[in-house]
Order: C-alpha cells, then sequence, then structure tokens
C-alpha cells in the first residue's frame, strides 16, 4: 500500500515539474514524415509522440523546445535537411530533452551535408547525434547524453566549438561508454570543444574518443574521463592520420588509467598536448601514451604527467618514430617500457603550471620559471609566433613575461604597447598582452569589424610593466574584430580573426 502511494506521489510531481503540465498550446509532432517544414518559435513547445521523419528539410527556429514524450528520435535521412540553428543568448538556444523518459537521438542516415546542429542543447538522450554517411557541422552546442554523445560511422562532421560534449554513464557491468566514437572510415575535426567528457560507474569503462580504422583532427579540446575501471582519453584502434594536438587530456581512476592507448595506427602526430593522469592514490597499471603492435607516429613537445603514474611512454619496440622526444615526463613510476629514451625529453621536473583548476582561464598554463619554456622542438618552423622563442613543451605558452619589469630608476623605459594578441586567427580563445609605462586606468575595448562597440573586455588600474588577459570568445560569430587599449591619453587598437 505504501509503495502504491509513493508512486502515485512521483507520477503526480513528474507530472506537474514537466513542461507538458504547463503548457497552454503545446504542438504535438511525430509519426508522419516532414516533406518541408519549420518549427516556429510561436509554436513552441513542440512535444514529440512518435518518430519524426525528415525526408526533405526542416528547419527549427531559435528559441524552440522540443519535448520527446517516449523512447522516439528524430530521423534524418536520404539528403534530406535539418537545419537547427539556435541564437547567441540563453533564451535563443533550442532544447531537444524529455521530463522523465530517456529519448533515442537525432540520427543522421545519408543526409545532406547541409545540415546543422549550432547553439543548440541536446539532454536526457540515450546517443545524441548519430552521424552515419553525414558530413554535419555540430557547433556552439551543449550535450549530455547516457551511452554516447557524437557516433560517426563513415561520415566527417565539424565537432568545433561546443560547450560541453558530456558522456554520464550508467548501466550493466562491462559497458564502455564513449563521448566520440569515430568508426569505419570516418575523418572528422574535432577542434575547440571546452568539454569532452565521459564519467562512467562501477564495473564500466569510459573513453573520451573512440576511433576505430578512420582519421580524425583533434585539436585544442579538454578532455576529461572518469572511471573506477580503465578510463582512456582517447583509444585509436587501425587509426591513420590522426591529429592530436594542443589539448588538456585528463583521465582519473582508482587502479588503472591511459591517456592515450594506440594499436595498429600510423601516421599520427601527438604534439603540444597536456596529458595527466589524475589517480587517488599510487595505482598499477597507470600509463600515458601506449603503443601497441604495428603502430608509428610522433610524439613531440607533451607534458605527460600524474599521481605516480606507472609509466609515462609504454611501447613494443621500434613503434615510436625517431623524430619523436623533447616532452616532459613528471612524477612516474618508469618513464619508458619497451623504448629507449627519446631525443630532448625532460625526465622528473615539475613543469610548474600557473593553477590545474579546470574553471581559472590561467589553467595549465606554465610559469616563466617552467622547465618547459624555450625548449621544445629546436626547429624554427616550431617557434612560438608569439614572440619568435624556441617551442615552448605542453598546451600552452608561456604565460608571464619571463623578464618581470620593474620599478626602479635603472630599468629601460616601457611604452604603451598591445605586445600580442594570440592565437590570431583564434577559435575560443585569444590572449592579449599588453605593457604600461606607469600605473594608469586601462580599459580593453572590443568592436566589430565596422567600429561598433560591443563590450568592455577588461577595465580598472594596472601597474606598469607587461599584462596578460584571456579573452573566451564563447557566443561570439566568426569574423574580424578590433581589440582597442586605453591607457592614459593613449588609445590602440589591433585587428583580431575569430573563425567559426
Amino acid at each position: 500500500m505504501r509503495l502504491a502511494f509513493f508512486s502515485m506521489v512521483v507520477f503526480l510531481l513528474a507530472w506537474f515539474v514537466s513542461p507538458l503540465a504547463f503548457a497552454e498550446n503545446p504542438t504535438y509532432v511525430g509519426g508522419e514524415d516532414i516533406i518541408n517544414g519549420i518549427w516556429t518559435l510561436d509554436q513552441s513547445p513542440y512535444y514529440v509522440n512518435g518518430t519524426v521523419r525528415v525526408v526533405g528539410e526542416l528547419r527549427i527556429e531559435a528559441g524552440v523546445q522540443v519535448y520527446f514524450l517516449d523512447n522516439y528520435s528524430i530521423e534524418v535521412e536520404h539528403n534530406a535537411v535539418l537545419i537547427a540553428n539556435g541564437g547567441n543568448e540563453e533564451n535563443d538556444r533550442i532544447l531537444f530533452t524529455s521530463s522523465s523518459i530517456t529519448w533515442e537521438c537525432i540520427n543522421f542516415h545519408d543526409a545532406s551535408e547541409l545540415c546543422l546542429i549550432i547553439n543548440c542543447d541536446i539532454f536526457n538522450v540515450e546517443t545524441a547525434v548519430n552521424c552515419n554517411r553525414t558530413d554535419l557541422s555540430l557547433e556552439s552546442s551543449r550535450i549530455e547524453a547516457h551511452s554516447v554523445a557524437v557516433n560517426c560511422i563513415s561520415s566527417s562532421p565539424r565537432i568545433v566549438g561546443n560547450h560541453s560534449i558530456r558522456v554520464i554513464g550508467e548501466g550493466n557491468a562491462g559497458t564502455n561508454f564513449k563521448a566520440i566514437s569515430i568508426r569505419d572510415d570516418s575523418s572528422p575535426q574535432i577542434i575547440g570543444n571546452k568539454w569532452i567528457e565521459c564519467w562512467s560507474d562501477f564495473g564500466n569503462t569510459a573513453t573520451g574518443i573512440f576511433i576505430l580504422d578512420s582519421r580524425a583532427e583533434i585539436r585544442e579540446n579538454w578532455i576529461e574521463v572518469r572511471s573506477y575501471d580503465s578510463p582512456k582519453g582517447i583509444d585509436a584502434d587501425l587509426g591513420d592520420d590522426v591529429d592530436i594536438s594542443r589539448n588538456i587530456i585528463r583521465v582519473q581512476s582508482s587502479p588503472t588509467a591511459c591517456v592515450l592507448d594506440f594499436s595498429s595506427s600510423t601516421g599520427v602526430t601527438v604534439y603540444n598536448n597536456d596529458l595527466i593522469v589524475m589517480n587517488g592514490s599510487p595505482a598499477m597499471g597507470v600509463i600515458g601514451i601506449k603503443i601497441s603492435a604495428g603502430s608509428f607516429m610522433r610524439i613531440v613537445n607533451n607534458i605527460i604527467t600524474g599521481n605516480s603514474a606507472s609509466v609515462a611512454i609504454q611501447a613494443e619496440p621500434n613503434f615510436v618514430s625517431d623524430s619523436s622526444g623533447y616532452n616532459l615526463c613528471y612524477n612516474h613510476d618508469l618513464i619508458y617500457n619497451g623504448i629507449g629514451a627519446l631525443e630532448g625529453d625532460i625526465i622528473e621536473e615539475n613543469p610548474l603550471f600557473i593553477t590545474e583548476e579546470p574553471d581559472s582561464s590561467n589553467a595549465y598554463y606554465i610559469h616563466w620559471e617552467s622547465p618547459c619554456r624555450d625548449n621544445g622542438y629546436p626547429d624554427e618552423a616550431w617557434n612560438d609566433p608569439h614572440d619568435n622563442s624556441p617551442s615552448d613543451i605542453g598546451r600552452f605558452w608561456c604565460l608571464e613575461h619571463p623578464n618581470p619589469v620593474k620599478e626602479t630608476e635603472s630599468t629601460a623605459p616601457v611604452d604603451y604597447e598591445i605586445l600580442v594578441s594570440y592565437p590570431n586567427p583564434f577559435n575560443n580563445y585569444n590572449v592579449i598582452s599588453f605593457e604600461l609605462p606607469s600605473t594608469e586606468s586601462t580599459r580593453l575595448l572590443l568592436f566589430d569589424a565596422n567600429g561598433r562597440y560591443i563590450r568592455t573586455l577588461l577595465s580598472g588600474n594596472y601597474s606598469r610593466g607587461s599584462h596578460f588577459f584571456r579573452w573566451n570568445s564563447d557566443g561570439m560569430s566568426a569574423g574580424d574584430y578590433i581589440i582597442q587599449l586605453e591607457a592614459g591619453n593613449v588609445v590602440q587598437s589591433r585587428k583580431v580573426t575569430h573563425l567559426p
């Protein structure tokens, strides 16, 4: 009797807190083919009570909310087009979710390359986006899935600048949850995503990015994986021409962990990444980079560190190319297993990260006294573009000025100047440095290419010397912008280009 009463209370609470209970004029969709249609804001919210099959074109306006009433999906097939392009403001984002039942997926099968998912929120779903022979664009979105966030089969989508791609896996023991799965001759671009996360519960495993018989360009992402059993940041089997560069990849586990795992993979480049194992306690079987039979790659300019990780690089003989080296390996029981020392590697020196907090704008930048500074691959082609100094090791260049200016009479004069805006062009962040000759009321202003004011990036009193500001450009449109420094009676400007 108590159980029946409790079940009724739960049902009524779920009903009253669901959007369906409050919607005055909901629009129901599903069960019929959509040849050409528009889901408009004035008809929102939309309630999906059957499979939505797009055979022509479906456009979804900014701000529309879509709720699934059961385990249904949106199917986009055979040259059909889905354009879900929300706005930059929170109220203009497009929402796909359900109030209680986990829904299936947005499934693209031989769909048009014109398909777009931009500024969307996709929540409470098994597989958020499934690309089967479809090259869509997935940008500036937030995804929370239960099994796989993005699944690529024989596809080459652009997965660029998303706020979060997250899987929180709970299921039967032995399940391997994946944030992004790439297989069967796929070739995606995975660039500038703020978070790619995969978490699993006890008895299951988690992988950030899984690659099978495919290529991939994986650049400038933050990838984090947590699992009780054998988490992997990137797992590549039969990978060919895989570019892994300037990522922060962290795995956390009690017994075992592997940041990068390669098997039978060739043409792989791993350079300027921060590869981090975060164990709760020293553990056996922890590996930074694992290279199995049939693999051949370059490993250059990486920071490989962890909490008593067992091995920094474990490889079967002769499967690391001769040009690998200039990595910093710190806090490992064993640096190399199965291979000899790599040229120029820095062994067991602290990289001196400024901060390791994920929410800090300075996370994993290196201090100017770090052994990573100017000790990377000794080729001018690898020099840091912001000052043409020898390359640093790790994802980020040195954030702090190597020779801090002291206010003494003997100090050389310093002028007002925007020293650098790097990288330029850029995807999701830009670091602006400037110098002041004395303490001044200072502002950094942002304008569009036509000189229209957008917002103030920085404002306050700043002391004599060099200063750095990291601008996170989330929500900004692609194009040219002008950054203007105002200090004392001086105004200086610099043009920057934000890439799509």
